[in-house]
């Protein structure tokens, strides 16, 4: 790996736009790379698994199809970085910065993406099933038909975020950010909202929810029209029947004593 920097720092001297350094295929398993600026690099298919690139530079490199399950990449700065088929399984991506890269049939799973800047990247058909993403800010990014099931997003920024055919199936979206955020075609199925909500917009329209999740959402719809000085008294009356509202107060919190129960309208 020695001989390989040395020569990447000579070509970088007069690099041309639009140019990248090759390495492809390289054996760079388990090496560390901490702390090195490693950009407008094409890593296309290296082997990094296990290697260390905590802290590295890698804004504008290609890292297609490479190894890096197992990797560290903690604060890792990645800007315009094209991942597509990479393995990242189990690899370690805290605090980095990703924004505006590309995630094509990328495996992530049981990644670590806690605190990460990810805004206005894409993912497409990308597996992200058992990824932590805590606190992350996924702004304006896409997920176009990517597996996130049992993902956690608790604490999440999903402002403008769009999950587009995704599945979400017991992902934990506990607190997340959402505001313009575009989920049409998605799968909600044990999907943990709370403290949260689905956008009031035509972007959660046309998704797949469950049960428990109707149920919240209903809840909070029939609590409102009890509530409200300023709703008609049809409204009150066909809203507030005796199922409607049986159907409402089957929302998790009722049962757990966190809310009142809503009653039907008595006139």
């Amino acid at each position: 790996m020695e001989n390989i920097l040395k020569s990447y720092n000579e070509w970088y001297k007069t690099r041309k736009d639009g140019e990248l350094f090759k390495i492809n295929g390289e054996d760079l398993n388990g090496c560390d790379l901490s702390g090195l600026s490693l950009t407008y690099i094409d890593f296309e298919e290296c082997d990094l698994s296990g290697a260390d690139l905590s802290g590295s530079e890698l804004s504008h490199s290609k890292l297609n199809f490479c190894d890096l399950s197992h990797a560290t990449l903690k604060y890792t700065e990645a800007k315009y970085t094209n991942f597509e088929g990479a393995d990242l399984s189990y690899a370690c991506l805290d605090f980095a910065t990703l924004d505006h890269s590309r995630f094509i049939k990328t495996n992530l799973e049981s990644s670590s993406l806690d605190y990460a800047d990810i805004k206005d990247a894409h993912f497409y058909k990308t597996k992200l099933n058992e990824a932590t993403l805590q606190a992350s800010k996924l702004n304006y990014t896409e997920f176009e038909n990517c597996d996130l099931t049992h993902a956690d997003l608790r604490n999440a920024n999903l402002t403008h975020t769009e999950f587009c055919d995704s599945n979400l199936t017991s992902a934990n979206l506990t607190r997340a950010t959402v505001g313009s955020t575009y989920f049409k075609g998605s799968i909600f199925d044990e999907t943990d909202m709370d403290y949260s909500s689905l956008p009031l917009w035509c972007g959660s329209l046309d998704i797949h929810i469950d049960d428990r999740l109707a149920a919240q959402k209903l809840y909070q719809k029939v609590r409102n029209v009890e509530y409200s000085d300023y709703i008609s008294k049809d409204y009150k009356e066909k809203l507030l029947t005796e199922e409607i509202v049986e159907l409402a107060n089957r929302f998790h919190k009722v049962s757990d004593d966190e809310v009142k129960e809503v009653t039907p309208w008595a006139g």
